[in-house]
């Protein structure tokens, strides 16, 4: 019977769906594990509070290096700064390349109509508005209020106000299907924003 059926539960320490709790500019709180992984953390000490990565690879710095006027094609150079990939996760996390310490946190929601959609798990990330009281919209609806990888855009806005227009993202390749995607700015943290107004990544930094 339909009204009878249920989800089945998650194993044990299943971490589908776990809360990742942001505290910004400080650090990620993980609510299963009880792991806290703050900016400025070294690869040593990810790696003993999460695990080994799935992936790594260092961060591409995309620029237009123009050889004639009739060869405008983007390229694409390396930096010293690599990035830690959790896929399982939903997550990346970017270090520097000299001092080999946390710069930046990549939170993905796992939308459908995004580049990177079903290349990471969702991260069911939850940023409290109360570290937004007083610091960027005076009449924030509610210190309660929390954002979330289901929050709109137009509600994100509600909460924290209008911070101006975006930049544009191509994701750097004309062979990306999606279309571009567009970046708003707050301290501390930056949503890249899809055309149907979902947010398909959040971007957290210590400014």
């Amino acid at each position: 019977m339909m009204d009878k059926a249920c989800t089945p539960p998650l194993p044990a320490g299943s971490l589908y769906m776990e809360e990742v709790h942001v505290k910004l500019g400080e650090e990620l709180q993980f609510s299963i594990g009880g792991q806290h992984i703050p900016f400025g953390a070294s690869p040593q000490d990810v790696w003993t509070e999460l695990g080994r990565p799935c992936g790594i690879h260092q961060k591409q710095v995309d620029q237009m290096v123009i050889h004639s006027a009739s060869d405008l094609r983007p390229r694409t150079t390396l930096c010293g700064d690599y990035f830690y990939n959790y896929f399982t996760r939903g997550l990346d996390i970017l270090f520097d390349g000299q001092t080999h310490k946390i710069k930046k946190f990549v939170l993905h929601t796992n939308y459908p109509g995004h580049a990177d959609f079903n290349s990471y798990m969702k991260c069911n990330f939850v940023i409290h508005c109360s570290d937004f009281v007083g610091s960027y919209h005076q009449d924030v609806n509610s210190s309660k209020a929390t954002i979330t990888a289901s929050t709109k855009w137009e509600q994100v806005k509600e909460i924290l106000g209008d911070c101006g227009r975006a930049a544009i993202q191509t994701q750097g390749s004309a062979s990306n299907p999606f279309g571009s995607t567009f970046v708003y700015g707050y301290q501390n943290l930056a949503f890249e924003v899809m055309k149907n107004g979902y947010i398909a990544t959040v971007t957290l930094f210590q400014s």
